[in-house]
């Protein structure tokens, strides 16, 4: 039997020893895990690495978060990211949002907060969400 590989994830933040610990919870979790600390080594990672999801920082020293979301959706139109900010407002929310982020997130955000942020927005739940949208009638209506 042949052994799948990893999912492959990025994470990106210019706070070392978070992006250490985010990324040793995602590996023990079976990710495979790409390190960057700015947004020029994500664009790098992304263009050489097929990736699933990418977690990016809102704030960094040369590119902002926001930035880096153009970037990476260019280079992968399906990646899947969430937006981590110790600087969280609604107007960055929704503009994080607006530019394709699944979820915005402020830290510290454990990794299972993380994995919900992404889970949530998963094609079960689209399903999922489309089925409550559907009205079911009372018995007394379908009688």
């Amino acid at each position: 039997m042949e052994a799948t590989a990893p999912r492959s994830m990025l994470l990106c933040d210019d706070d070392l020893p978070f992006r250490a610990a985010l990324g040793a919870a995602f590996t023990r979790r079976g990710w495979a895990v790409h390190l960057a600390s700015c947004g020029e080594e994500a664009v790098a990672i992304a263009a050489h690495v097929a990736l699933e999801r990418a977690v990016i920082d809102l704030r960094m020293p040369t590119m902002s978060g926001l930035d880096l979301l153009r970037e990476l959706l260019k280079l992968q139109p399906g990646l899947q990211v969430v937006v981590l900010t110790g600087y969280g407002s609604i107007p960055t929310a929704i503009e994080a949002v607006k530019r394709g982020a699944l979820n915005y997130l402020t830290k510290p955000a454990e990794p299972a907060e993380i994995d919900a942020a992404f889970d949530d927005h998963g094609p079960e739940d689209d399903a999922a969400a489309a089925a409550a949208d559907v009205m079911v009638p009372s018995l007394d209506r379908a009688q």
